[in-house]
């Protein structure tokens, strides 16, 4: 165990997401060039990446909370970086899909752990096998994010939006890249100011050196307490000599010695500041890199050459990953049917009912409930794999219409709209009483005509009554419940009917929906 756990923490990358969240670690890094990518490198060419070919890669995505289920990542947040994920590897033809849905996972040692050695030991006994496992959490030890090769990727929550790449920056460390700027991470500036300080682009101005040394040992939490590591990275010039070995190996990732995250010209898409090279020439850091420090307002792409090295270590490395290359059939009409709560109808803020019909291959709803019609204040979200879901807001939003409305999406395509908006009305009456008197539920809550539904109940029902009325208020049914099956007639049209159960002078209502 202690060597696969040393591999492990020889080789992750913490990342700091933006200036902002100045709270959070610099990437302090044991990042290296594999003896994979270092071979693959000196024999580009020899593995066909089929570059022509859609790649499907599966992740198992475990959104993280505390013990009592609270501060996980919002469901727009997660729905949008998903999506961001899969657009910024688009032009490597790489798609990421959902392993087996969405994991909820409530732990507060993992939600918010301050090193990575318990982490990864928590992390063994949950990942999925063939897949990469990703996990979403309040505190990634006080980083952005950081990648354990054998082990999975962890986000930060804050670091985890829909504007923002750290999900592709670690997944491409997952797939064997390292940071354009290797080798200076841990280093010294030209004057010996530490090369991850805000002030050291100010030591810039002179040429730099041929080499720097990078130190593997910088963290408390690694396991090799007593043993010293350090490596030789030789610093890569502008005029690409030597390109093929300096750095990240890639002669199409220009020099870049920012091991801090740094502000970018979105104009040029460079850094602002001039740098020399070991020859003394001039030049400024590639922003657009997803494997830079840049801010993410520049960063958008990975080099053809990374790209190809990311293709190749899926096929020639972790082929488990590519264990099912038949996606799921597209959503081809997004819209959206609402059942209820119909236009204008009343709902308790503490007990809401959504219901809609199904999406032709959706796999999963997004569901908003929302203080105005632009869908700018929600109230209540979440994901679901139902077409229905019940909601709740702060009794301060009630007495007021409030609009909802449905994105679907599917394991694999995450970027979606929402549909046509619909309104009801919320009403600060709590529900509570009556959801703790009512112990019984309607199954199936939509049916066709001619079939049956089907009483659930905690509680003995026989004898009571039970009455169906269409919206109109006309009453269809009314009869004791002699039986926990009641046959809806043939003659019945579509539509929402009101169900209500009267024991003793409590009166229970549920709607279905005939279709």
């Amino acid at each position: 165990m202690l060597s696969r756990i040393s591999l492990i923490l020889l080789s992750f990358c913490f990342c700091m997401l933006t200036l902002a969240q100045s709270n959070l670690n610099l990437c302090g890094t044991f990042d290296h060039r594999s003896d994979w990518l270092k071979n693959y490198q000196r024999n580009s060419g020899l593995i066909d990446t089929r570059g022509g070919e859609k790649l499907y890669v599966p992740l198992s995505v475990f959104v993280v909370s505390n013990d009592d289920g609270t501060g996980e990542i919002s469901p727009e947040a997660l729905v949008g970086s998903l999506c961001t994920l899969n657009e910024d590897f688009e032009e490597a033809n790489i798609e990421f899909y959902l392993q087996g849905g969405f994991k909820y996972l409530s732990r507060s040692e993992m939600y918010s752990h301050d090193n990575t050695t318990d982490a990864a030991f928590q992390m063994f006994d949950l990942n999925i096998p063939n897949t990469i496992n990703c996990y979403i959490v309040g505190t990634a030890a006080g980083n952005c994010g950081y990648n354990l090769p054998y082990a999975g990727v962890v986000l930060d929550i804050n670091c985890t939006n829909p504007d923002d790449h750290t999900w592709a920056h670690e997944i491409g460390h997952n797939l064997s890249l390292p940071h354009p700027f290797l080798g200076w991470e841990g280093g010294t500036g030209y004057d010996g100011a530490p090369v991850g300080s805000a002030g050291s682009t100010e030591t810039f101005s002179q040429p730099a050196p041929e080499t720097v040394l990078y130190n593997y040992t910088l963290f408390k939490d690694s396991l090799l307490l007593d043993t010293l590591i350090i490596d030789t990275a030789f610093v890569e010039k502008v005029d690409g000599s030597n390109c093929a070995f300096a750095a990240d190996g890639f002669c199409d990732t220009p020099p870049d010695y920012l091991a801090y995250r740094w502000t970018c010209n979105q104009a040029e898409g460079t850094s602002i500041g001039n740098m020399l090279d070991p020859n003394g020439e001039s030049f400024k850091s590639d922003a657009t890199l997803i494997m830079s420090y840049a801010n993410d307002e520049c960063a958008s792409r990975f080099s053809g050459e990374q790209i190809e090295a990311m293709r190749a270590n899926l096929l020639d490395e972790k082929p488990e990953y590519l264990n099912n290359q038949i996606p799921a059939a597209s959503i081809e009409d997004p819209t959206v049917t609402y059942n209820f709560p119909i236009e204008g109808e009343t709902q308790p803020f503490d007990y809401i009912e959504l219901n809609w019909e199904p999406v032709e291959n959706a796999t999963h709803y997004f569901v908003q409930i929302h203080l105005n019609e632009t869908l700018t204040a929600p109230l209540w979200q979440d994901i679901v794999t139902e077409t229905s879901a019940i909601g709740d807001i702060i009794q301060g939003f009630a007495e007021r219409d409030v609009y909802w409305s449905v994105a679907p999406f599917t394991n694999y395509e995450f970027c979606t709209d929402f549909q046509e908006i619909q309104t009801f009305f919320v009403s600060n009456v709590s529900s509570t009483k009556d959801q703790l008197i009512r112990n019984w539920d309607i199954i199936p809550s939509v049916l066709q005509a001619g079939n049956s539904i089907n009483i659930e109940s905690e509680e003995n029902l026989l004898g009571a009554s039970i009455s169906i009325t269409d919206l109109t208020g006309k009453l269809l049914m009314d009869e004791k419940i002699n039986d926990s099956s009641i046959d809806i007639p043939l003659s019945w049209s579509t539509g929402i009917y009101l169900v209500q159960i009267q024991v003793n002078t409590t009166i229970h209502t549920q709607k279905i929906v005939i279709r």
